[in-house]
């Protein structure tokens, strides 16, 4: 129930704040029902029973405001902080003979191993990979495939589309916009870099521009051609350990149907729109 107290666009003072017990674990809730009650008290209002000042939603909206978003260069940051701490501990891990195995051989044969997965995984769930195996086995084929051929596996996608023509939605100085070939989805869309790029925190403003400005456009063509649609917008790129031979790209999926039996049962996917010919249609 929400109470007017916790409305009041009075702000909160240092002495409304309760500190937390560490040991005791006293809830944010209990502190937002004695400060709304200190509140009452100032204005000569009466004192409400605690459990209606118990709003955790409103306690959020009251709290979020002093909080400063996270900046372009500070979400990087945070990101390869994560990171640095997961190498760390991953690192400490291989030096326990046990691991070793388990952390170095285990995952990379997971990607292709269904039923390897399977005996690791959660028996109901198991089609739903884990992101950090899919991510690594990747970044192992980018690495492969920049070892062998120098060019990353994006930048020989990118001069066949360019050649092929038949999946190109738009073509900008830096990026390809295209309905990739077997697409899962109907109306799947790729952004991809013309050539190998810096890391996507890394970018330059003009890049960033141009890269908003294709989003947009996107967006606005699958919205009008098929009525307001949900969609998944999703940025691909691997870990910092990986920047040397990543090659980002952007995707957006509408939603235009369910997963059903056969694409469960076989991980074949069922896509009713040849990527051909919505090109035509986004065009």
């Amino acid at each position: 129930m929400n109470s007017p107290a916790l409305l009041e666009s009075e702000s909160f003072t240092d002495d409304d704040m309760l500190p937390m017990d560490e040991e005791t674990g006293i809830s944010e809730g209990y502190a937002a029902a004695e400060t709304a009650a200190r509140r009452r008290q100032r204005h000569g209002q009466e004192a409400l029973p605690t459990q209606e000042f118990v709003d955790p939603t409103m306690l959020y909206l009251q709290h979020i405001g002093r909080v400063s978003l996270l900046t372009r260069e500070g979400e990087a940051e945070v990101a390869k902080r994560i990171e640095d701490a997961s190498a760390a501990i991953l690192d400490l891990l291989m030096r326990v003979p046990a691991c070793r195995p388990l952390l170095s051989e285990l995952p990379i044969a997971m990607a292709t191993d269904h039923e390897l997965l399977k005996q690791w995984t959660d028996a109901d769930g198991w089609r739903d990979r884990d992101a950090r195996i899919t991510t690594l086995a990747r970044a192992e084929r980018f690495r492969e495939h920049l070892s062998r051929k120098g060019v990353t596996p994006l930048e020989e996608l990118v001069a066949f589309e360019e050649q092929q023509e038949v999946r190109v939605v738009a073509r900008t100085k830096h990026f390809l916009m295209v309905c990739p070939f077997a697409s899962r989805w109907a109306f799947q869309i790729w952004i991809v870099p013309r050539t190998r790029p810096p890391a996507f925190s890394e970018c330059p403003p003009e890049m960033v521009d141009e890269l908003a400005e294709l989003g947009r456009t996107a967006v606005s063509k699958l919205e009008v051609l098929l009525s307001l649609p949900a969609y998944n917008w999703m940025l691909h790129q691997l870990p910092f350990s990986d920047a040397a031979s990543d090659h980002w790209f952007v995707e957006i999926s509408p939603r235009l149907s369910k997963i059903a039996g056969y694409e469960l049962g076989t991980e074949i996917w069922v896509n009713a729109v040849a990527p051909e010919a919505a090109v035509k249609r986004l065009r």
